[in-house]
C-alpha cells in the first residue's frame, strides 16, 4: 500500500525536473541568443523608423558628405557654312614673262576666300561677289599645269581644287638670228579684256528676196581672255533690213573666254534694196565682270537677189500684211487718254485667207504696256479675207497714267490657214507715241487791285510745275493787247517738280474793263521740241475820275461856270469865294 501510494508522488516530482530542465534550457538558449539579438537591434536601429523625431533619425543614422559633380559647359556647335566649289577658271593658260588676273568662278564664294596655285602658294585675291574671286598671279612661275584651290585660308575649312586646269607657259624661243636679222614687233598682252566677234553668218533661204522675210543667223565668239556680260547687238542698217519680230536689239547675259553662241534675227529685206553683196551693220556693247565697258562695229555680207529675175511658179498663197494704222484722236497720246486703234490688213496673195487671227501685245499680251484694252480681249477673229481685199478692226485702249513720253512698239500676230490648210504666221509691229504734257499752274502769286486806265499797274505772275518730272523751261512772257506792258519776258530756266518762275511786269492799262493777260510759258518737250504752254488771267481797269464841274465847264474855263446867259450867279459867286478861301483860285 505504502508503494502504491508513492507512485503520485514520484510523478510529480519528475514532472517538476522536467519543468525545472526546460526553463534552464529555455534560460540558456535566450542568453546564448542575447548577443546575436544585441547585433540585429543595433543593425535595425540605425534605420530611422518612421516613427521616429527627425532628431533621433539624425543622430542614429550617420550620412555621407555629398560630393557637388561640375556641370559641364555646353560647347557651341559651329554653324555648317556652305560647301564651297570651283565651277570654271579663265584664263586656263597664262605667259610666266607677264602673269596677269585669274578669274575664278564658283559657289559659296565669301569675302574670306583666296586663291592658291598649288605648288606655288596663295595670291593676292579680292572677292568680286558670292560666285567670282579674282587674283593677281605674279611673273616668274615655273612652266606646267597647276592645281587651283580656293578657300577661306584654313585647311580645316571648306576648301575645294581644282585638279590641273591651269597652265604656264614660257616664252616662245626666239629663232636664231639670220645673216641679217629682220626686227620683229613685240607682243603686247593685254589680260582681263574680252573681245567679241561675228564668227560666221547665214541666211535661210540662202539668197533673200526684197520685200521677202529671212532669218539671219550668226555665230557671235569672244575670242579674248575674260568673261564678257551684259552683251547688246543692234542692227543698225535698218534701211536695208528690219525686224520682223521684236526690236532690232538682242541682248545676251553672257559669254565665257572661247564661248560662241548662235543668235538667229528674224528680218524682212526691204523692197528696194539692190541685187548684189550688201553689207549689215551691227553694234556690240557689252561689259566686263569688273564693270569695263566695251564697244565694236561689225558687218555682216548678205547676197540679194536679182528683182527681175521670173520667179518660179508655185501653188497659189494667201498673204495677210498689216498695210496701214491710225489712232483716234490723232496726234500724241497723253497718259490717262482713251484712243481708238483702227488697223487695215489687205490680202495681198493669190488665194483667199481662212481663220484669221489677230493678235495684239503677245500671246499673254504682256507686251502691250503701257497700253490697255478696254471692252475686249487681245485677240480678234476674221474668217476669211478675198484676195486683194481689206478689213478694218478696231480696238479701244488706254494709256496708263504712269506712262512716260516716249516711242513704244505694240506688236501684232496674224496667224491664218494657207490653201493646203496650213497655219502661216506674220509678225509685224507698230509704233504708238505718247507724250506727257507739262503741268503747270500758272497765277498772281499776290493779289492785283484795281488798275486805273492810264495809271501803271503791277503785274507779279508765277508758274509753278506741279509734276513730278523736270520741265526745260526757257522763258516766260506776257503779252496783252488793252495795255502797254514793260519787263513782260524773263528766263526761267529748268523746273523740278515743286518749284516755280515768277516774272514781275509792269503794265499801262489803254482800256478799261475786265482785260485778259496771255502768260506764255516756252519750254522743251521730252523731244527736245519746242513748245508753248498758254494760259489767260483777267484784271479789272476802271477810268479815271473827272469832277462833275470840269464837265459843265467844258467849253470855257472850267475854274469859271457860268449861267446858261452866261452871267454869274450867286451860287458861282459863293463856290469862288470857297476856293479863295482854300487857295484853289477865284
Amino acid at each position: 500500500m505504502i508503494r502504491e501510494r508513492q507512485a503520485p508522488f514520484v510523478s510529480n516530482r519528475n514532472m517538476h525536473i522536467l519543468l525545472f530542465l526546460l526553463m534552464v534550457g529555455m534560460l540558456f538558449g535566450f542568453l546564448m541568443a542575447l548577443p546575436v539579438f544585441a547585433e540585429e537591434r543595433t543593425a535595425v536601429s540605425l534605420q530611422p523608423h518612421p516613427a521616429q523625431s527627425p532628431a533621433i533619425a539624425a543622430a542614429a543614422q550617420i550620412t555621407p558628405t555629398a560630393t557637388i559633380t561640375p556641370t559641364a559647359t555646353p560647347i557651341p556647335t559651329a554653324t555648317k557654312l556652305p560647301r564651297i566649289k570651283i565651277s570654271a577658271i579663265e584664263p586656263g593658260r597664262m605667259s610666266n614673262e607677264t602673269g596677269g588676273v585669274l578669274t575664278v568662278y564658283g559657289e559659296n564664294i565669301t569675302s574670306g576666300t583666296v586663291i592658291r596655285i598649288v605648288g606655288y602658294g596663295v595670291i593676292q585675291s579680292t572677292f568680286v561677289n558670292n560666285e567670282v574671286v579674282t587674283g593677281i598671279v605674279p611673273p616668274g612661275l615655273d612652266t606646267g599645269f597647276y592645281n587651283i584651290q580656293i578657300g577661306l585660308g584654313d585647311q580645316d575649312g571648306s576648301n575645294d581644287v581644282a585638279k590641273g586646269v591651269f597652265e604656264i607657259f614660257g616664252p616662245t624661243p626666239t629663232p636664231a638670228p639670220s645673216q641679217t636679222p629682220v626686227p620683229t614687233e613685240t607682243a603686247v598682252y593685254v589680260f582681263g579684256q574680252p573681245q567679241l566677234a561675228i564668227q560666221s553668218a547665214s541666211t535661210n533661204p540662202q539668197v533673200p528676196l526684197p520685200g521677202e522675210p529671212f532669218e539671219l543667223t550668226m555665230a557671235l565668239s569672244n575670242l579674248g581672255n575674260w568673261t564678257a556680260i551684259d552683251i547688246e547687238l543692234e542692227l543698225q542698217s535698218t534701211d536695208i533690213a528690219v525686224p520682223a519680230s521684236g526690236s532690232n536689239v538682242r541682248i545676251i547675259p553672257r559669254i565665257g573666254v572661247e564661248e560662241t553662241i548662235t543668235v538667229t534675227l528674224p528680218l524682212n529685206l526691204s523692197q528696194n534694196t539692190p541685187d548684189g553683196p550688201q553689207n549689215l551693220n551691227f553694234n556690240i556693247d557689252y561689259f566686263d565682270i569688273s564693270g569695263g565697258s566695251y564697244n565694236t562695229q561689225q558687218s555682216v555680207g548678205l547676197a540679194i537677189s536679182d528683182v527681175t529675175a521670173t520667179p518660179t511658179p508655185g501653188p497659189e498663197q494667201p498673204r495677210l500684211v498689216l498695210t496701214t494704222y491710225n489712232v483716234e484722236p490723232t496726234g500724241p497720246l497723253q497718259p490717262g487718254a482713251i484712243f481708238d486703234l483702227a488697223l487695215n490688213f489687205t490680202n495681198v496673195g493669190n488665194a483667199n485667207t481662212q481663220n484669221v487671227i489677230i493678235t495684239l501685245g503677245g500671246p499673254d499680251g504682256s507686251q502691250l504696256q503701257p497700253f490697255a484694252l478696254l471692252n475686249a480681249g487681245n485677240i480678234r477673229y476674221v474668217e476669211s479675207i478675198d484676195t486683194g481685199k481689206t478689213i478694218e478692226v478696231k480696238q479701244t485702249l488706254l494709256v496708263a497714267g504712269t506712262a512716260t513720253s516716249g516711242i513704244f512698239n505694240l506688236p501684232i500676230d496674224v496667224t491664218y490657214d494657207g490653201s493646203d490648210g496650213t497655219p502661216q504666221n506674220v509678225s509685224q509691229v507698230i509704233n504708238l507715241l505718247v507724250e506727257k504734257p507739262p503741268q503747270l499752274q500758272v497765277n498772281f502769286y499776290r493779289p492785283v487791285g484795281m488798275g486805273m486806265k492810264g495809271e501803271s499797274l503791277d503785274l507779279p505772275v508765277e508758274v509753278v510745275n506741279i509734276g513730278r518730272s523736270l520741265l526745260n523751261v526757257s522763258t516766260l512772257a506776257i503779252t496783252s493787247p488793252d495795255m502797254d506792258l514793260e519787263n513782260n519776258t524773263i528766263y526761267v530756266g529748268p523746273l523740278d517738280g515743286g518749284t516755280s518762275g515768277s516774272l514781275d511786269a509792269l503794265a499801262f492799262p489803254t482800256n478799261s474793263g475786265t482785260l485778259e493777260v496771255l502768260v506764255s510759258v516756252n519750254y522743251l518737250d521730252d523731244f527736245n521740241q519746242p513748245q508753248i504752254y498758254e494760259e489767260t488771267l483777267t484784271i479789272e481797269v476802271e477810268e479815271p475820275f473827272v469832277p462833275e464841274e470840269f464837265e459843265a465847264g467844258a467849253e470855257g474855263d472850267p475854274s469859271q461856270p457860268q449861267t446858261d446867259d452866261g452871267e454869274e450867279t450867286t451860287m458861282d459867286k459863293v463856290w469862288r469865294f470857297v476856293k479863295g478861301m482854300l487857295g484853289l483860285g477865284s
